[in-house]
């Protein structure tokens, strides 16, 4: 009997191919954007003193000539507005522990191990701790997002965070009348930005379809157009988390939450202490967000124009006298801006056949660039102005070393630990030079 491959099983080895093959997304453009713009601190809180209004009509005026025969008065003075954004850090941690046994085999990559413990562990933890940053960096806060669509249904068309979409939890519905001014520049909108409308509670078996931008709640609400200005508008409704708070507080504010507010008490929502609703609201503060669609309908989702990008860039200038100078969206919709493109590109014949290729991957508008984030959510561009962004960082990211070690013996067992910490939070220092756009109809 001849010897098989059978046979011979015991003595066969096994072939390893290293090195081990990432499967893992670990593309994190916005914290990398961040990590340009961040400033470090140490105290209680971080105190951002801003100018919110001018000073009253009554202290600038034009007046006839002042004789002795005919005084005239000057104008009664007045005093210019200011407040303090009054920001808290926000604490993120990531631990790992290793037996005893699992340090002894895998004391470092080549013989024994493909890696080493040290690399497998604590170098791919702060990988998952940064992969957690990025999202919160977008998504953190108890803004979850803004319902496009009007019409009076339990089903709604939605943009912003699914994570958050959590079967039998209650939400508040906001009407987000788009902030108008006059030519002086004053916020003279005949509402107010977030005018709570509602609360309401999620579906407790279906709260979310993210395949096709649909959010169920366990009742009808009624999202249908608004009056406002003279004219039935289209005002997006934000959603924003009314159970869970606690969590959601313990987050950074995101960038949604940043530019609509992130109060922790329904109906009062706050940009790090300066009130952000309500006919009280500082309105120089009021960001700007508008839906594709150009008239009120159920469709809650329309195709990406042109005009709707350059309508939001010039209502970002008309409110702050900035303009964005990054666009961040969701990489699905890469597709639908090439297909604007498309519409105004042609393409010329000279000279021999060589070579085409039909797609894009460096986009931008207007010179403006257009970055591609995973975490940013499906069907919403985010216009920001960079330089009105601040990562305040009470202590940077890093393993827990205060003792000079890092990795602590587990009491009563063979076992090793650590943690790491960052302690941070992400704070816009003028709302109004953002905005945003919803509704883009990346599932069609």
């Amino acid at each position: 009997m001849s010897a098989t491959r059978s046979t011979l099983n015991s003595l066969l080895k096994d072939f390893y191919l290293g090195p081990v093959v990432e499967q893992l997304n670990n593309e994190m453009l916005v914290l990398n954007m961040y990590e340009k713009m961040s400033v470090d601190w140490s105290g209680r809180q971080t105190i951002i003193p801003i100018h919110i209004s001018r000073t009253a009509s009554t202290a600038v005026m034009f007046k006839a000539e002042s004789t002795a025969a005919d005084p005239v008065a000057l104008p009664t003075a007045g005093s210019q507005g200011y407040s303090n954004l009054t920001v808290v850090a926000r604490y993120l941690y990531g631990t790992f522990r290793i037996s005893g046994p699992a340090v002894a085999s895998a004391k470092n990559g080549g013989k024994g191990a493909f890696i080493g413990w040290m690399e497998a562990e604590m170098d791919r933890l702060v990988t998952d701790v940064k992969n957690t940053a990025d999202n919160k960096m977008i998504n953190g806060g108890s803004v979850i997002g803004f319902i496009t669509d009007s019409q009076n249904t339990k089903d709604h068309y939605f943009t912003g965070d699914y994570s958050k979409i959590i079967a039998g939890k209650n939400v508040s519905l906001a009407n987000c009348f788009n902030p108008g001014t006059d030519s002086d520049g004053a916020v003279n909108n005949t509402t107010y930005l977030n005018n709570i409308v509602a609360s309401a509670a999620l579906d407790g078996a279906a709260p979310k379809n993210e395949g096709t931008g649909v959010i169920t709640f366990a009742a009808a609400q009624d999202t249908t157009a608004v009056t406002y200005g003279g004219a039935a508008r289209i005002a997006p409704v934000l959603v924003r988390a009314n159970t869970d708070l606690v969590a959601f507080q313990n987050e950074p504010v995101g960038i949604m939450s940043n530019l609509f507010g992130n109060g922790g008490v329904v109906g009062t929502p706050d940009h790090f202490g300066i009130q952000v609703n309500g006919a009280a609201r500082s309105g120089s503060l009021d960001a700007f967000v508008r839906v594709t669609q150009e008239t009120p309908t159920a469709a809650g989702l329309d195709d990406l124009t042109v005009e709707r990008i350059q309508q939001v860039l010039d209502e970002i200038t008309v409110l702050s006298g900035e303009e964005p100078d990054v666009i961040l969206c969701h990489p699905s919709l890469r597709a639908n801006y090439v297909a604007v493109l498309s519409a105004s590109l042609f393409a010329t014949a000279r000279g021999p056949a060589t070579k085409g290729d039909a797609g894009f991957l460096d986009l931008s508008y207007g010179n403006i660039p257009i970055k591609f984030a995973r975490h940013c959510p499906r069907g919403m561009m985010i216009f920001m102005n960079k330089k009105t962004w601040k990562l305040l960082q009470l202590q940077s990211g890093g393993f827990a070393d205060l003792d000079g070690t890092t990795i602590l013996r587990q009491a009563g067992h063979d076992a090793w630990e650590g943690f790491y910490r960052w302690y941070y939070n992400t704070v816009c220092t003028r709302p109004n030079a953002n905005g945003l756009l919803v509704g883009i109809n990346v599932w069609s």
